[in-house]
Order: C-alpha cells, then sequence, then structure tokens
C-alpha cells in the first residue's frame, strides 16, 4: 500500500510535485474536516498552487494538508490491469485488508469487496474487523463514520477522495448551529446537555429542543448531536428515534432533525 502523503500547510505557495494517484487518494481520515471544492477539470487532482482543495464552500471532507498533483490521464490503466493489481494485493496483504463495497457501487468494485451493504452495516463491519487496512468503496460520510469506530491502530481509507453525498452536504455545521441558537432563544427552549442525564424523558414542565441527525450526515454533526444529548438515525428506525426525542423534548418541546427534511 501507498504512504500517506506528507502533510503540509494549505496556504503553501511552493510548486506541487507530481505523485502518485494512491498516495493522495488512500489517505487516513482523521485530520479536522477541511473544505473541499469540486474541481472543474477532472483531469487533474491538485493541492496548493493555483488549484487548491482547501477554498471555503458548501462540500467539506476531511482530508490531509498535503500539496499534491497528479495527472490522471497518465496514471489510469486499463481496468482488467486495475482488476490484475487489486487481485495481487489483496492476495499479498490476507486477512490486514478489508475492502468494503456499499450497495450502489459498480459490479466491478462489488467484485473485489469482501463485504457489502449499506452504510451502516458497513460501518459496522469495520467496528468489528480486526483488519490492518479498511478500504472502503463509499462516500466520504460513510469513511468517516467507519474511522470513527475503528481503533487507533487501524487505517480507513477511500479510494476516491472526492465521493461525495449531496444529502450528506446540504447541511453543514455552522448553518446547523445558527438554526441551533435561533430555535433555542426563539421559542425559549432548553439544551439537553444542560441535564445531569439527556437520556431520559423530560420532566413534567420543561421543553427541550433535541437534535436528530441521519446516518448520511458529517461527523461534525454527528458529534453536534452527541454534544446535545440528540441520536443519529437510519430510515429504518426513524420512526423509533422520533418518538425517543419527542419525548425528550416533553410538552412544548422540539426536535431538530437534520439533513433530509422529507425523512424527518
Amino acid at each position: 500500500m501507498a504512504e500517506r502523503p506528507s502533510q503540509r500547510p494549505a496556504s503553501t505557495t511552493a510548486s506541487a510535485p507530481t505523485c502518485n494517484l494512491h498516495s493522495f487518494s488512500q489517505t487516513r481520515i482523521q485530520n479536522p474536516r477541511t473544505p473541499l471544492r469540486r474541481i472543474a477539470d477532472s483531469r487533474w487532482v491538485q493541492s496548493g498552487g493555483d488549484i487548491s482543495l482547501y477554498e471555503d464552500s458548501s462540500m467539506a471532507m476531511p482530508l490531509p494538508q498535503a500539496t499534491c498533483e497528479v495527472d490522471l490521464a497518465a496514471e489510469l490503466a486499463s481496468e482488467e490491469e486495475l482488476r490484475q493489481r487489486i487481485i495481487a494485493a489483496k492476495k499479498e496483504l490476507g486477512e490486514r485488508l478489508l475492502i468494503l463495497g456499499h450497495h450502489y457501487q459498480r459490479d466491478a468494485i462489488v467484485e473485489h469487496a469482501d463485504e457489502t451493504g449499506d452504510s451502516l452495516l458497513l460501518s459496522r463491519l469495520a467496528a468489528d474487523s480486526d483488519a490492518e487496512w479498511i478500504v472502503f468503496c463509499g462516500v466520504h460520510f460513510m469513511a468517516e463514520s467507519a474511522d470513527i469506530l475503528t481503533r487507533d491502530d487501524q487505517v480507513v481509507m477511500m479510494p476516491n477522495i472526492r465521493a461525495g453525498c449531496s444529502m450528506a452536504d446540504m447541511a453543514d455545521l455552522p448553518d446547523v448551529q445558527h438554526c441551533w441558537n435561533e430555535l433555542i432563544d426563539g421559542f425559549g427552549l432548553l439544551d439537553p446537555a444542560m441535564r445531569a442525564d439527556p437520556d431520559e424523558p423530560a420532566p413534567p414542565g420543561e421543553a427541550y429542543l433535541v437534535p436528530v441527525t441521519y446516518m448520511n450526515s458529517s461527523a461534525d454533526l454527528k458529534g453536534f448531536v452527541g454534544e446535545h444529548g440528540g441520536i443519529v438515525c437510519t430510515s429504518t428506525n426513524a420512526p423509533g428515534v422520533m418518538k425517543w426525542a419527542l419525548e425528550r423534548a416533553g410538552v412544548g418541546g422540539k426536535v431538530l432533525f437534520f439533513p433530509d427534511q422529507h425523512l424527518g
């Protein structure tokens, strides 16, 4: 497996050295979230210099601050060549490697996956695995969730660091914090974090604002929910989660659900 690129400040003006595609894309998801903007010319992936992956935008991903330039046209191999490389790598690494493939992946990816499933199942499989290297073939919020649940000595990687989820990008932490403060002040609600045990139903006469986030959300939002006595839900358990949240909000309390208004 390729080594992680060395971390450098995003503001560096040094010329970007050419590097292997894998050394840039297969990186540990452990740094604070760094904004990523979509690159119009998909032939080039570059940080530093004229094109920066770290400019402010609504799309955010947890990336190492590396200076790297990749000519994808020169790096791309045939599908059969890539297939043989993957087979060889799996044989060499054995049980040290776990490849997880989301249901939405194409057949050429699923072929190499050790396990397939939805985002919740794959995160659980990652948490239960003893593999040293976990390759998560999905979008960034899925790999984030898996990285949160795995041990510090395990490495979670994404084959494509620009694989995002439009739903997860519908809500970001600053917007949610702003909305939270407005609801708390506007309706005179209480923060569940103020209570000794936020998991208990709200006492009579007290009204709380309970945050609930869908699994398809960033690690920042999952962290926000945890800090304020809320919960993360899936589409399967959403009805039960909403009942739980309303009990803890109390009479006159409210539930703040994000990022998907239809599921909420």
